[in-house]
């Protein structure tokens, strides 16, 4: 069978020596069909100070496919990602944190989709590895299941954590886009191509460790999105409020007293994040640049 279809991996990395060994391995080791070609593995390490760069240039001798892409200083995400996208040449990006880990299939799954030629990006499923007996486990749960059952039932979103889009549909990303997942989602929707839910790619993350990391989390996703809500009229859609609650049942487990008092309390601080955004956006503040929360680098 002749190749089909070209990919180029694409990571953004500032200090991830815990697992960005594990990510590359994995993603060598990652079972294609005969039709799809992966073409190279590009990190970009921003401003790194622990062993990331040392990780990546160790796999890239002994990988030809590996290329690490260095920036002496962290100067934010979207400088990150523009310098990646000056070197994939592939028919297709597929996109990943460096802090999460794919299943096996995952990207084999997604890249499936984009046989069909209306599909211009693909969002995997998102599945949390913290403890839901704890709360900063059972929020990370929370979050992620809503966001599942909005992408499968209403509109489809799509995740930084892993996705996958047409190169052709990418140039220079603005420098004021704080979160590339959006940026995605809408310049292909406006170049007039599907975005679709691959509920068969899975990725494991870890969510914010404490119930200060969930607001630092929050608060600056809030941010961001109000932020390129008000700068680009087209962005993302958002569910009425019954929509979302709709798919409550599905996300706590109304017997157990535990969960439901949990419910309340994710509810209170959610409000607390938006007000907290809301004034980010008052005061002209740009999401671009954020310290990592070292809760969630833990592989």
């Amino acid at each position: 069978m002749l190749v089909t279809m070209t990919f180029d991996v694409g990571i953004c990395a500032y200090n991830e020596e815990a697992n960005i060994g594990k990510l590359l391995q994995n993603l060598l080791t990652q079972q294609f069909d005969t039709g799809f070609r992966l073409n190279k593995i590009i990190v970009v390490a921003s401003g790194c100070t622990d062993k990331t760069e040392e990780i990546v240039e160790q796999y890239s001798k002994q990988h030809s496919a590996v290329w690490l892409i260095t920036e002496r200083e962290k100067t934010g995400k979207t400088p990150a990602l523009n310098k990646m996208l000056d070197v994939v040449q592939a028919d297709v990006l597929v996109y990943l944190n460096a802090d999460v880990v794919p299943a096996q299939g995952s990207i084999n799954a997604m890249l499936r989709y984009f046989l069909d030629g209306s599909v211009g990006t693909v969002s995997a499923k998102v599945i949390p590895v913290d403890d839901r007996k704890k709360f900063a486990g059972f929020y990370s749960h929370f979050f992620w299941l809503f966001s599942h059952f909005i992408c499968a039932n209403l509109f489809v979103k799509v995740q930084g954590e892993l996705c996958a889009i047409r190169s052709k549909l990418v140039g220079k990303i603005p420098w004021d886009v704080p979160w590339e997942d959006h940026y995605f989602e809408v310049i292909t929707r406006r170049q007039g191509f599907r975005v679709v839910y691959a509920q068969d790619a899975i990725v494991f993350t870890k969510g914010p460790g404490s119930v200060a990391d969930i607001l630092r989390w929050r608060r600056r996703i809030f941010a961001g999105y109000m932020y390129l809500r008000k700068k680009y009229i087209n962005w993302t859609p958002t569910p009425d409020l019954y929509q979302v609650f709709c798919f409550l049942n599905k996300v706590v487990n109304f017997s157990d007293l535990r969960e439901v008092v949990w419910t309340w309390v994710i509810g209170f601080l959610e409000s607390i994040v938006f007000l907290m955004a809301l004034f980010d956006l008052k005061r002209g503040y740009v999401p671009g640049k954020w310290q990592p929360i070292e809760s969630m680098k833990r592989p």
